[in-house]
């Protein structure tokens, strides 16, 4: 009988890339780290002291660059293991101790988009059509009318891209932010966007 594979590392969280404007409205020398949108319920990371506007910069002794880096090391972590996470809180470097749990089924999401650059998301509902409705009442939240829901997240991370017209659009899910957004780059350019920028992307760190 063949053994069961082992399983992989979860702390409970979503992040998106921190762009140099993100990390410039944080006080960061330099973008870099991931930051935290969202937490799963009562998780590994809500109870280790995490909280939604941390930037991650190290796990387990470990830098993150970006959330790919936090999404590898997280799921080869071994579960059980307290772990040291420095994250950027308000400016400066915080150190919390987290216990890496067992990851369980991935919770549906969606992302929606209106005018132009105005995107809304929605992350770790029960079903799918919860999380859409979600995700267009937050892309609405400024009164824009024209948000659509425009994609469910099903991997681990989802990427939207815009041109500078606003004219054209693309979105993608992806294994990783740099597949999701090369995806999404590459869906702009295909309804002839020219000079397209990804303007979200968010990802499921485990």
């Amino acid at each position: 009988m063949q053994s069961p594979a082992p399983a992989r590392g979860y702390i409970g969280l979503r992040v998106q890339e921190v762009s140099r404007e993100i990390a410039d409205s944080l006080g960061m020398r330099k973008a870099r780290g991931a930051l935290v949108v969202s937490l799963y319920g009562n998780g590994p990371a809500r109870s280790g002291g995490i909280k939604v506007g941390d930037v991650i910069v190290e796990f387990n002794r470990r830098d993150i660059k970006d959330t790919g880096d936090l999404a590898r090391v997280v799921a080869a972590t071994p579960v059980g293991k307290d772990v040291e996470v420095v994250v950027i809180r308000a400016g400066n470097e915080e150190t919390m101790t987290v216990k890496v749990g067992a990851q369980g089924v991935r919770l549906p999401g969606a992302l929606a988009a209106g005018a132009c650059d105005r995107v809304g998301y929605a992350l770790g509902y029960d079903n799918f059509d919860a999380a859409a409705a979600a995700a267009l009442q937050d892309c609405a939240s400024n009164g824009d009318r024209s948000c659509k829901l425009i994609l469910t997240i099903q991997n681990n991370c989802a990427s939207v891209a815009v041109d500078s017209t606003c004219h054209a659009r693309g979105w993608a899910n992806g294994s990783e932010s740099q597949l999701a957004e090369e995806q999404a780059l590459a869906s702009c350019a295909r309804q002839g966007g020219r000079d397209c920028k990804v303007i979200q992307t968010i990802c499921d760190a485990d």
